[in-house]
């Protein structure tokens, strides 16, 4: 029900204009109070895209996030894209549309639809006690099966109601006069016409009409004649005829019909006896071909042209306008982007896996450098020391050809085993955080490890003479 409203507003010539500047002053009105907000939504994406990529590369363990990140902002052109191609084929589609005629003429059938009911009147008298008859209409007849008698003598007017109904199949917008007569013809042949109702102005396809017809004027009129011809007919034949002009419009068509529809009275000298037809209906073909809408195929779907112009040029101007927001949203974020990511930003967790490798590999030449380094000479203090020291000599060093002996295993979780007594105690190293700190780690730990297990190799001391 509410498409077929929508569509009859829209079909209308008089309203299309009306509609345009209604989206138009609609438009105006959501851009001029949601401007600012779109602007700096606009002006924002910039640095909304900057953030998600500082975002993407910050993040340390959800990996699968940031790839799912990256990929979101990769795909912001191609959405670009996409909905600018929507708009284009949208707005294609419409100024197709609007070359299209929304409607088209057809011979539509009209309706006529009239009914007839009046009241006898008379002097007062044994047939009517009352001076009026009762009612006739076809709801009476309908229920009786026949009108009541009329006879000729005890009447002296009889009052009509005449209805009248325009039908169609599109709503009618209508305005026309109506009016009545009185056609005397007498059975030798001759006639004449009496007004009954001048015109008067009706309005719509609904038309009520009264009169009455003056039984007392038919008689003076027929006596007239008969006078001055000399003729005289055993019946006459009073025939009613209300006369309607209707002209408007119907679907966007211009509609002009006039309708007549006759009620024929049969007079004589001793009853009325009245047309036992009261109520009609009739089906013609308008003067004019009605416009009615076109239906256009859409995807399978029946739509109205008319309603299919609407629909894309409002689907066309959302598509690009979605479109032009990301092209400049991505434009202003490809000219911002920064070659590097912040100082800040912590490096992938992945990372730190390759790094350990790396930092063994170095650790060994380390340790080689560390063993083939020369002893540094022995100070004034070692060597008081060592005259007072009534222990034998120590050894001379082992040839530098020599294997030396085998290092103690590094310790588990990455601290550095206790040292010896007497041996420098190694700062404590904390649990790496970083594939910097473990390459660190693994460096300090090669060099740390033989010294803290005793097995680097000390140069030989000089031979030490007894006193005395």
């Amino acid at each position: 029900m509410m498409h077929l409203l929508l569509a009859s507003f829209l079909d209308s010539t008089t309203t299309r204009w009306l509609i345009a500047i209604l989206v138009v002053g609609l438009l105006g009105s959501v851009l001029i109070g949601f401007g600012p907000q779109m602007r700096a939504f606009v002006d924002s994406l910039p640095r909304r895209l900057r953030d998600l990529q500082h975002e993407a590369v910050a993040v340390t363990r959800d990996r699968h996030r940031a790839a799912d990140l990256v990929e979101a902002i990769a795909r912001l052109p191609r959405a670009a894209a996409s909905y600018g191609l929507i708009g284009l084929a949208l707005a294609a589609w419409g100024a197709y549309a609007f070359t299209q005629p929304a409607t088209e003429s057809r011979a539509a059938q009209l309706e006529h639809v009239s009914s007839f009911g009046y009241v006898a009147r008379g002097a007062a008298s044994v047939t009517m006690p009352d001076g009026a008859a009762a009612p006739v209409s076809a709801e009476t007849v309908a229920r009786t099966g026949e009108q009541p008698p009329l006879f000729s003598a005890v009447l002296s007017k009889i009052d009509f109601g005449y209805t009248y109904e325009l039908r169609a199949p599109q709503p009618l917008n209508v305005i026309g006069v109506g009016g009545s007569a009185l056609r005397i013809k007498a059975e030798d042949g001759w006639e004449r016409t009496l007004v009954l109702q001048s015109s008067q102005p009706v309005s719509g396809p609904d038309v009520t009409l009264w009169f009455t017809v003056d039984l007392d004027m038919a008689r003076l009129v027929i006596a007239g004649v008969e006078r001055e011809t000399g003729s005289k007919s055993g019946w006459y034949d009073l025939t009613v005829v209300p006369v309607v002009r209707l002209a408007g419009e119907a679907a966007g068509a211009r509609l002009d019909e006039t309708y007549s529809r006759e009620f024929n009275l049969r007079y004589d000298a001793v009853r009325i006896t009245p047309d036992a037809q009261l109520e009609r209906s009739e089906r013609t073909a308008a003067s004019g071909g009605v416009q009615v809408a076109r239906p256009a195929g859409v995807f399978g779907l029946s739509m109205r042209w008319s309603i299919a112009r609407w629909v894309a040029g409002a689907g066309a101007l959302v598509a690009l306008a979605a479109a032009v927001a990301l092209a400049a949203a991505t434009s202003q974020a490809g000219a911002a982007e920064p070659d590097s990511p912040p100082a800040n930003v912590i490096p992938h967790r992945a990372g730190a896996a390759s790094a350990a490798p790396a930092a063994a590999g170095k650790a060994e030449p380390a340790a080689s450098t560390l063993e083939s380094a020369a002893p540094a000479p022995a100070g004034p203090a070692a060597a008081a020391v060592a005259a007072s020291d009534p222990s034998p000599a120590v050894p001379d060093a082992p040839p530098a050809s020599a294997t030396p002996p085998e290092a103690a295993p590094a310790p588990e979780s990455g601290v550095p085993a206790a040292p010896r007594a007497g041996s420098a105690a190694p700062t404590a190293i904390s649990a790496p955080h970083s594939a910097v700190d473990t390459e660190a780690e693994a460096l300090l730990a090669a060099s740390v490890a033989p010294a803290a297990n005793g097995s680097v190799p000390r140069a030989a001391d000089p031979p030490l003479e007894r006193a005395g």
